[in-house]
């Protein structure tokens, strides 16, 4: 499932403000633009998730409620690889340690862990790095539910 992020008009000033934010995050996106005079910009309500914090709590609870997040576990996957220290498994010990991730065993009974290159991965979903403020906001994701 896709989340919507935005209708748009056609016009390249807001079309350059909505995505300038999202480069700076390097939120993946796709931007569908109509026959019309409006376009949409699409991204997975994994990124949408790690902002629950700053949302009123009933649009908070409506992304969180997603029960299948497009690539969702694949893009846990990826930035769990990209945010873990040494030493710590290629999969989430627990479930939901990010956005729409699954645990370890699950992982591995999947055979998401054997038959994946999770670089590879990444590189097929477009990610090419991290920034500093979509890091901070996955450590604090990762902070929040490891209690």
């Amino acid at each position: 499932m896709l989340f919507l992020f935005s209708h748009f008009p056609k016009d390249e000033k807001t079309l350059l403000k909505i995505t300038t934010v999202l480069k700076k995050y390097q939120i993946i996106h796709k931007i569908e633009i109509n026959s019309g005079n409006r376009g949409r910009i699409l991204i997975s309500p994994f990124f949408g998730a790690l902002f629950f914090g700053y949302m009123p709590i009933h649009s908070a609870s409506r992304i969180i409620g997603v029960k299948k997040a497009y690539k969702g576990v694949e893009l846990a996957l990826v930035y769990w690889n990209i945010l873990r220290a040494v030493g710590e498994p290629v999969a989430p010990i627990k479930a939901h340690i990010l956005p729409y991730a699954v645990s370890y065993a699950t992982y591995w009974n999947r055979e998401i862990i054997n038959n994946t290159d999770i670089r590879l991965l990444g590189v097929e979903l477009g990610i090419f790095g991290i920034s500093k403020e979509l890091r901070d906001l996955m450590k604090e994701w990762i902070n929040y539910h490891s209690r």
